[in-house]
C-alpha cells in the first residue's frame, strides 16, 4: 500500500517520531510496538528515523546557522523601522492635505462667485 494513503488512514502512523524519540506515554508505546509487528509501513519508518536521536545529539551552538549576536542590534532596528513610520506618516498627511486643499480651491472657484464679480454684477458665463 502506498505510503501516503496509508498514513491517511492509520492513526498511529503519527506517532513513528516520537516513538523514535521516546517521547511517547508507557501505554502508547505499547500500544504502537504492537502496531509495529503488522505494520510494515510504519516498521520501515521507525527503521528511517532510528538515528534522528543520535543526530540530534551531535547538533549543538556552532552547528546551527546564524549571526553573532549583538545586544545594539535591535534597538537600532526598532529605531529605524519607527524612522520610517514616521517618514511614512508625514507623507501620507501631506498627500492628503495637498488633494483637500486642490478640491476645496476648485470646489469654491466652481461653486461659489468671486466676492467682485457678485458685487459688480458680471455675468461669468456660466448657464
Amino acid at each position: 500500500m502506498n505510503d501516503r494513503i496509508e498514513s491517511r488512514t492509520d492513526p498511529l502512523a503519527v506517532l513513528d517520531a516520537a516513538y523514535v524519540l521516546g517521547a511517547l506515554s508507557p501505554e502508547d508505546t505499547s500500544a504502537f510496538e504492537e502496531h509495529l509487528s503488522s505494520c510494515e509501513s510504519c516498521a520501515r519508518t521507525v527503521q528511517e528515523l532510528s538515528r534522528l536521536p543520535e543526530l540530534l545529539a551531535m547538533v549543538n551552538d556552532k552547528h546551527v546557522p546564524g549571526q553573532p549576536q549583538d545586544p545594539d542590534r535591535l534597538p537600532a532596528l526598532l529605531a529605524k523601522v519607527r524612522s520610517r513610520r514616521w517618514r511614512t506618516i508625514a507623507a501620507m498627511f501631506a498627500a492628503v492635505l495637498a488633494v483637500a486643499s486642490y478640491l476645496a480651491l476648485v470646489t469654491r472657484r466652481h461653486c461659489c462667485p468671486t466676492p467682485s464679480s457678485a458685487l459688480l454684477g458680471v455675468d461669468l458665463g456660466v448657464g
